[in-house]
């Protein structure tokens, strides 16, 4: 198994939404799986000319991971902007405006965010070529932003190198994971648990209808920071060492 480290540096933060809302727009407090491989999707195909239709690109790779992980090193302050929107009346054929709350996550960028993706070898091979390593090495250096086109990142730091499966069943970990890891939901720590869409089961794209699963995110709401957690893992999972790190698999 491949990883593939990539430290961002956020320009202001991020504009990711809650789908299914109407007017009100709140903020994403995490930033999701599908949301991380959307932007390395975008970078992939974009080095290679294709720039339309990115969640479908998207979807096209999402095989190839084992697993995709974030540790946030910035603080993430929740706020609503009062915006103006536009939207279309069909039935009169008129365009209307209105003003709404728009939910974003601000930041100091002062430090970064760090995402792991766990490649599958032979998917990565039999999906993206023999040249996989650079493809995705490139990729990562052009990932541009996450989310929105206006959550603007720079990326600062790749690594590709082989991750290590550990057999310890009790782990320490900073980046989030699937809370179905947790032998009988064991985590000790400071965390939070969000319900995500589960990108193992569910197509990247159209997340009305999607399953959504506990995410567990090692993080301080208080004080605004990245935490460790300890974790005794279920039978079905092993933990690997990505560097000095280590993270938790999807699958």
């Amino acid at each position: 198994m491949i990883y593939i480290k990539v430290s961002l540096k956020p320009h202001w933060g991020f504009l990711i939404n809650y789908s299914g809302f109407t007017k009100s727009r709140p903020a994403l407090r995490v930033i999701p799986p599908t949301t991380l491989i959307g932007a390395l999707a975008y970078g992939l195909f974009r080095n290679q000319g294709e720039t339309s239709g990115e969640y479908s690109k998207a979807e096209v790779i999402r095989p190839i991971f084992r697993g995709v992980h974030l540790r946030v090193n910035v603080p993430l302050i929740e706020y609503s902007d009062l915006s103006r929107v536009f939207s279309y009346k069909v039935r009169d054929k008129r365009i209307i405006t209105d003003a709404v709350a728009v939910g974003k996550l601000y930041t100091i960028p002062l430090s970064n965010i760090e995402v792991v993706y766990l490649i599958d070898e032979n998917k990565a091979d039999e999906i993206i070529g023999n040249n996989w390593h650079e493809k995705l090495i490139s990729a990562s250096w052009s990932i541009c932003r996450i989310g929105a086109r206006e959550s603007i990142v720079s990326a600062e730091e790749v690594t590709l190198s082989e991750a290590e499966v550990i057999r310890d069943r009790v782990v320490k970990t900073s980046f989030y994971f699937p809370f179905r890891a947790a032998k009988d939901g064991e985590v000790k720590g400071t965390y939070v648990i969000y319900n995500v869409v589960d990108w193992t089961e569910a197509p990247i794209g159209d997340y009305t209808t999607s399953p959504r699963i506990p995410l567990v995110f090692p993080y301080d709401m208080e004080r605004f920071k990245s935490v460790e957690v300890e974790v005794r893992l279920n039978d079905r999972v092993n933990a690997v060492r990505v560097g000095k790190d280590i993270v938790i698999p999807w699958r």
